[in-house]
C-alpha cells in the first residue's frame, strides 16, 4: 500500500488541492503563452479528473463532521470549487478559438466562417439565386482555399444523440485529437451535402479491427465512424431531420385546427373503464385536496440522469437575467411563490435510479387583463437528453375537453352570462411523492457563487403533457362525488368549462346567482378557488368578495384566444392583431395574417373566405412561400390586408336571447349553405318570435371553404359538400 492511502482523510484531502491547484497554475501558463490546442486540452482532462477525485474525497470528509463544522468547510469548498470552474472557463473559451483557427491554419476569414456556421442567420428561400446570400464557409485540406456557398436558417435540427466513445477508451484513438468528444447530446451547426463532404476528407484512415471505431480524418480534425461498441445488444436508430420551412407546415397545420372546431369529427371522449378504474386508484383526498399519480405509459424506459441539462439552460436562464433586474427579480418571486406556497421543497438527497429527471424552466411573460406584464415559470417536460424526455414516457390521456364552438353558443344562449376561471387550476392539485422525483428543478439567485439548489415540484405542473387530463379528471371526479350537494351548479358546471374557465349562460338573474353561489362552495371543497367573477349584470356579482371579481373594464372570454367580451355594453368584439403592416406580400405572410384571425363562431367568414381563396390560388400557381406574389394576386391582397385592421369595429350582441324565455312563443334554428366555383359556406341564424308578434333573428355561426378540388364542380357535388358544415352547424 502506498503512504499516499495510508494519510488521514483531511491530510489526503489538503494534498490533493494543493495538487490540483498546481494543475491549474500550469494550465493558466499554457493559457497566458496561447500554447498548442492538444497540450491545453491534455492538461483540461488531467486537471478535471484530479478535480473529481479531490471532490469524493471532500465529499467523504463532509460526512464525517457534525453540522457547524460541515457548513465551514462546504463555504470553503464552493469557493474552491468555484476557482476551478473560472479556470476551466478561461480553457474552454481558448480552445474553441483555436479550433475555429484550426479550421485553417492560420487564416482570419476561417475563424469569421466559423462564427457564421455557429450563429446561423434567418431562414431563406431555397431558390438557387438565393444561396449566394448565406454566409461563406471556408475549408482547407491542401492547396488553395475551397469555399461553400451557404443557405442559413434558425435551426437545422434537434440535437443528435452523441454515443459515449471516449478516446481514452481506445488506444489508437487517444493520441489524434477528435473533433469533438463530448458528453451531451450535440447541436448541428452545419449540413454538409455528399458532393462537398469528401472533398473535406484527408488520406488517412486509422483502424484497429473490424468490430470497433475508426478514425478517419477531415479538414475539421478526426471524426469517429464505425461501431460503438462489441456487445450484441440492438442499436437505436435516431431519426433526425428538420425542414429551413418548418413555420410553414405549422402554420396551416394551427389555421386548420381553428377552422375544423364545431365540424371536426374529433369528439370530447370518454375515460375507459381500465382508465378510469386505474385514476381512481391513484386518487386520494386528505380533506385539504386531491394528490394523483402521473399518467406513466405502460412498459415505459427509465430515465438517465439529465441534471447537465438542467444546470447549462439554467445557466442561459441566468445569463438573461442578468441582463433585466426588473425580469430577474421577477423570476426569483416566481420561485419563491412555489416555495413559500408548498408547490415546490427542497429535492432529499436520494434519488431512485432511472426515475430520477431534471426539468428545464423558462419564463414567459403574458399581458394581464389590466394592462400589467406578468411573469410565469413555465416548466419544460419536452427538454431531451440522451433521445429521450419526460413527455415520452407520459400518456396525456383521452380528450375530456369540451367543443369550443358549443361552450360559446351556451354562453350567448340566454340573457345572463357569467364567468370565472380556476386560480392555478393545476397548482390545486398535489402530486404523489412516488413521482416527485421526475419533476426535479435546479434553482439559484443569479451571480450567486453557489452551486444552484435541487427542489422538487409537490404539484401538478404546467408543462407535462398529461397535467391537463389529471387536473379535468380531479375536477369531474370531485364534481361527481358532490353532485347531491350541488346538483345545480354541477349541471352547468362541467359542459360550460373550458380548460380551467367557466362561462354559462342563464335565463334569470337569480339562476345566475345561484351559481355564483353553489360552484365556488362545491370547488372549495376540493382545494379549488374561482375567481374573477364577471357578469353582464350586476346585481349577480354585488355579493361576491371584491378581491375575487375581474377587472371592470372589460377583458377577454378566455386569456389566449381572441374573441373580447364588452360587458358594459354586452357586445362581443375581435381583436386585430399585432403589427399587421409587418405581414410580407407573399404566401407566408398572407397565411400568417390569416392564421392571425381568430374567428371560431364565424361572423367574420365572408371576409376571411378572400384569403383563403388567395393562398388556394398561390398553391395553384406552385408560387413558394417567399417569393413576390403574382400582380393579380397582390392586387386581391393588398385591399384584404388593409382592412384587417377594421376588424375590431366589428360587434355582435352577445346574448342570443335578449329577453326573458317566458316572453318568446317560438324559437327556429334556420341554416343556409351555398356553394360557388370558388368557395362553399354554410350560416345557422336564431329566428326569435315574441309574445307581442314581433320576429328577430340573430347570427348563431358560419362556417366556409374554398372548393375541394381542381376543375369544375358539379351542382350534384356542391350539394354534397354543403352537407357537413351545414349539419354541424
Amino acid at each position: 500500500m502506498s503512504k499516499v492511502k495510508l494519510l488521514s482523510l483531511p491530510k489526503k484531502l489538503d494534498l490533493g488541492k494543493r495538487r490540483l491547484i498546481k494543475l491549474l497554475d500550469e494550465l493558466d501558463e499554457l493559457l497566458e503563452e496561447r500554447a498548442a490546442l492538444r497540450e491545453i486540452e491534455e492538461q483540461l482532462r488531467t486537471s478535471e479528473e484530479h478535480y473529481r477525485q479531490v471532490a469524493e474525497s471532500q465529499e467523504e470528509f463532509e460526512t464525517t463532521l457534525n453540522d457547524d463544522e460541515a457548513n465551514s468547510v462546504m463555504d470553503e469548498w464552493a469557493k474552491f470549487r468555484q476557482t476551478f470552474r473560472q479556470s476551466k472557463a478561461k480553457a474552454q473559451t481558448l480552445i474553441d478559438e483555436l479550433r475555429a483557427v484550426d479550421v485553417v491554419p492560420g487564416s482570419k476569414r476561417s475563424a469569421e466562417a466559423y462564427r457564421n456556421v455557429r450563429l446561423p442567420g434567418c431562414a431563406r428561400s431555397k431558390r438557387r439565386e438565393a444561396l449566394s446570400d448565406g454566409p461563406p464557409i471556408w475549408w482547407w485540406k491542401q492547396g488553395p482555399l475551397g469555399l461553400i456557398e451557404a443557405l442559413t436558417t434558425k435551426t437545422l435540427c434537434d440535437d443528435i444523440f452523441q454515443p459515449r466513445i471516449s478516446a481514452r477508451g481506445w488506444p489508437h484513438l487517444r493520441d489524434l485529437g477528435l473533433a469533438d468528444e463530448e458528453e451531451e447530446d450535440l447541436t448541428v451547426h452545419v449540413v454538409i451535402s455528399v458532393d462537398y463532404f469528401f472533398r473535406m476528407l484527408g488520406s488517412t484512415i486509422v483502424r484497429a479491427g473490424d468490430d470497433v471505431p475508426v478514425a478517419v480524418e477531415t479538414c475539421l480534425r478526426w471524426v469517429i465512424c464505425g461501431p460503438q461498441t462489441t456487445s450484441q445488444l440492438p442499436t437505436p436508430t435516431v431519426p433526425s431531420d428538420k425542414s429551413a420551412d418548418t413555420e410553414c407546415y405549422q402554420l396551416p397545420r394551427k389555421f386548420w385546427e381553428h377552422e375544423a372546431i364545431g365540424i371536426s369529427s374529433e369528439e370530447e371522449q370518454s375515460l375507459s373503464g381500465l382508465e378510469r378504474e386505474e385514476f381512481e386508484r391513484n386518487i386520494s383526498f386528505n380533506g385539504v385536496r386531491y394528490t394523483v399519480r402521473l399518467l406513466w405509459k405502460r412498459n415505459g424506459s427509465t430515465l438517465p440522469n439529465n441534471y447537465s441539462v438542467a444546470q447549462k439552460r439554467l445557466s442561459l436562464v441566468q445569463w438573461k437575467l442578468k441582463r433585466d433586474r426588473k425580469r430577474w427579480r421577477e423570476y426569483a418571486a416566481v420561485i419563491q411563490s412555489y416555495l413559500d406556497n408548498g408547490w415546490a421543497e427542497e429535492a432529499p438527497d436520494a434519488r431512485p435510479l432511472g426515475r430520477t429527471w431534471y426539468l428545464p424552466h423558462h419564463a414567459v411573460y403574458q399581458k394581464g387583463s389590466s394592462g400589467e406584464v406578468k411573469c410565469r415559470v413555465v416548466f419544460d417536460g419536452s427538454a431531451r437528453f440522451r433521445d429521450i424526455s419526460l413527455n415520452d414516457l407520459l400518456d396525456a390521456g383521452p380528450k375530456l375537453q369540451a367543443d369550443l364552438l358549443g361552450i360559446l353558443i351556451r354562453f350567448r344562449r340566454y340573457r345572463i352570462c357569467l364567468q370565472a376561471d380556476i386560480q392555478k387550476m393545476y397548482l390545486q392539485v398535489a402530486l404523489h411523492k412516488a413521482d416527485r422525483d421526475v419533476c426535479r428543478f435546479l434553482w439559484s439567485e443569479p451571480g450567486e457563487n453557489e452551486p444552484p439548489k435541487t427542489y422538487r415540484l409537490t404539484r401538478v405542473c404546467f408543462g407535462l403533457t398529461c397535467s391537463p387530463n389529471l387536473a379535468m379528471q380531479t375536477i369531474r371526479w370531485h364534481a361527481e362525488n358532490h353532485q347531491v350537494e350541488c346538483s345545480g351548479a354541477l349541471r352547468d358546471l362541467l359542459p360550460n368549462m373550458y380548460v380551467d374557465d367557466l362561462v354559462v349562460s342563464c335565463d334569470s338573474v337569480a339562476d345566475a346567482r345561484r351559481i355564483a353561489k353553489e360552484a365556488p362552495e362545491l370547488l372549495r371543497k376540493g382545494g379549488f378557488h374561482l375567481a374573477k367573477w364577471a357578469s353582464n349584470s350586476p346585481a349577480v356579482v354585488d355579493e361576491i368578495p371584491a378581491k375575487d371579481l375581474g377587472p371592470r373594464d372589460g377583458s377577454r372570454l378566455w386569456k389566449t384566444l381572441g374573441i373580447f367580451w364588452q360587458r358594459q355594453c354586452d357586445l362581443l368584439t375581435f381583436h386585430t392583431p399585432e403589427r399587421v403592416a409587418e405581414f410580407p406580400d407573399t404566401k407566408r405572410g398572407v397565411l400568417k395574417a390569416l392564421a392571425s384571425v381568430f374567428d371560431p363562431l364565424g361572423c367574420l367568414a365572408p371576409y376571411t373566405v378572400k384569403a383563403k381563396i388567395i393562398i388556394q390560388l398561390l398553391w395553384q400557381c406552385g408560387v413558394a412561400w417567399d417569393d413576390p406574389l403574382p400582380p393579380e394576386t397582390k392586387a386581391q391582397w393588398r385591399p384584404w390586408k388593409e382592412e384587417l385592421p377594421d376588424i375590431s369595429r366589428i360587434v355582435m350582441e352577445a346574448p342570443l336571447v335578449q329577453v326573458p324565455l317566458t316572453t318568446i312563443t317560438r324559437l327556429q334554428l334556420h341554416g343556409f349553405a351555398y356553394a360557388s366555383g370558388k368557395a362553399y359556406g354554410t350560416v345557422v341564424y336564431l329566428r326569435l318570435t315574441h309574445s307581442d308578434g314581433r320576429v328577430e333573428t340573430r347570427l348563431v355561426a358560419a362556417k366556409s371553404r374554398v372548393k375541394i378540388s381542381e376543375g369544375f364542380i358539379t351542382r350534384s357535388v356542391r350539394s354534397l359538400i354543403l352537407v357537413e358544415p351545414a349539419e354541424s352547424s
